[in-house]
Order: structure tokens, then sequence, then C-alpha cells
């Protein structure tokens, strides 16, 4: 069963690969999460619905 995660959720963990020195699988197992490659999905999920600035990546 797959777990949907809130847009706010989303938010704070691609903020906080953002501001870490942590690769992305260390926040991955950081916040528990399945797959390294929510991260990215999720920054591009976050841009498209203007959470997040453009040029974030």
């Amino acid at each position: 069963m797959m777990t949907k995660y809130p847009d706010d959720f989303k938010l704070l963990v691609v903020e906080d690969y953002y501001n870490s020195p942590l690769g992305v699988r260390a926040i991955s197992l950081k916040y528990n999460l399945p797959r390294k490659n929510y991260i990215n999905s999720w920054e591009k999920q976050l841009i498209a619905k203007g959470l997040l600035p453009e040029g974030s990546t």
C-alpha cells in the first residue's frame, strides 16, 4: 500500500535537502521514505504547483 504524503511534508523534506549537507539517500533515511527518488519527484511536483521557486533544482 502506498502512502500519500501531504504537500507540507514534501516541502519540509525538499527544503531540508536544500539546506542540509546530507545527500538524497541520507535525507530519505532521515524521513523514513521508502525510496530516495521521492525527493526528486516531489521537487518537480512542488515547482509545478508553485510551492517552490522555478530555479530551485
